[in-house]
């Protein structure tokens, strides 16, 4: 029995569950178009759903349609690794494993994924659309003398400047 299940038998079956495993969806992915207009699917994208997952709220962050990412959330997003053209294909990415990403940073990324469940819930839930996605206009970008511009740039310079020695969160 996963735990989703014993989440919904126990509490409330009202308990929406996102799956990370199995194959990419067939929504389409950020801006991004074939030559001939058509939309990229997350299927001809991703390898699986979990890469879909953790890549997609990328196209949120960049046009800066989440806010108030902390330290710790900014070191995990930025910190987890992917593949390109780990199948063949330079086209299709993956997001390393979970084990892996663990033996390398010495925990689990548990904080980011939580983060990119909740939008992958407000999208399949909420119809929760990306900028870019939606064919919206693109924000204005944030300028402030030497610092970085736009939502994306800045949330990976406050990566960086995280020390690795910073204790993890005490669970």
């Amino acid at each position: 029995m996963s735990f989703a299940s014993i989440v919904s038998v126990e509490w409330s079956p009202l308990v929406h569950a996102i799956s990370s495993g199995g194959k990419a969806s067939t929504r389409p992915v950020g801006g991004e178009k074939h030559p001939d207009g058509k939309p990229v699917l997350a299927h001809e994208r991703f390898f699986n759903k979990m890469t879909e997952i953790w890549l997609g709220m990328l196209p949120f962050l960049r046009e800066g349609q989440i806010k108030g990412i902390t330290n710790e959330l900014a070191k995990e997003i930025c910190s987890r690794q992917y593949d390109k053209g780990t199948t063949g294909d330079a086209r299709i990415l993956r997001v390393e494993s979970k084990r892996i990403y663990s033996a390398r940073e010495k925990g689990s990324p548990d904080l980011s994924d939580a983060a990119f469940l909740v939008v992958e819930h407000a999208v399949t839930r909420h119809n929760f659309k990306c900028i870019e996605t939606a064919g919206g206009k693109d924000p204005e970008p944030e300028v402030d003398g030497d610092r970085p511009t736009g939502s994306w740039d800045a949330l990976k310079a406050k990566a960086r400047g995280i020390k690795r020695s910073q204790t993890p969160l005490k669970r």
